[in-house]
């Protein structure tokens, strides 16, 4: 008997301007628009659940990488095996903007992997209380990935920004991963995370 195929949902929420639809153009496209691009309402893309070329050599290079999962090379050779072209995930880009926070909810349900975008230029984004409460009422399975966008526009090892990261982290509980949707930084690496643990909680089910 042939294996089902996947079809998983995975949202990108966080506030307007943040940075969602960039980070998904730069992975999918490999592409930049320096303009603010405002989603209305929603919009989704498809990507595949298996890991392409790229990103296996990343991993085989990066193994580090794999330590957050309690993977190691040959874990992960077994893991991935189990995955093929037919498998998706479904990621759809929720509109930051408060007029739209009915219909956002609406798409936030049934998510099974969440990622939670902020600014790390602009502290005001730093607040993901109301973004994690409506997550936890819309999909309260869901898995969360946290991630601080245009790192291109300061010095991440400043001391001002390494304690509000630290600060964040400390809050919520969550690691954060560093990303810029202008350089491609991050980028890769965090879509390489999001692939990991829609894996490993297909695995846990």
């Amino acid at each position: 008997m042939s294996k089902s195929k996947i079809k998983l949902k995975c949202i990108f929420i966080g506030n307007r301007s943040v940075g969602k639809t960039s980070i998904i153009l730069r992975y999918t496209k490999n592409e930049f628009t320096s303009g603010y691009i405002p989603t209305i309402g929603a919009d989704f893309t498809t990507i595949d659940l298996k890991f392409d070329k790229d990103e296996d050599e990343f991993i085989h290079d990066q193994t580090e990488i794999l330590d957050g999962f309690g993977l190691d090379i040959a874990k992960y050779e077994t893991l991935k095996i189990h995955y093929n072209n037919d498998d998706k995930i479904y990621v759809w880009d929720l509109a930051g903007q408060r007029l739209f926070q009915k219909i956002r909810r609406y798409y936030m349900s049934n998510a099974f992997i969440s990622i939670l975008i902020f600014d790390i230029n602009d502290y005001e984004t730093y607040d993901l209380e109301n973004w994690i409460n409506d997550l936890e009422e819309m999909s309260p399975d869901s898995e969360l990935i946290i991630a601080a966008n245009k790192t291109d526009l300061v010095e991440t090892d400043n001391k001002k920004i390494v304690k509000r990261i630290k600060k964040l982290i400390k809050r919520y509980n969550h690691d954060v991963y560093l990303v810029s949707a202008k350089s491609g930084e991050g980028i890769k690496e965090l879509f390489i995370r999001l692939k990991l643990l829609v894996m490993q909680k297909l695995e846990d089910a």
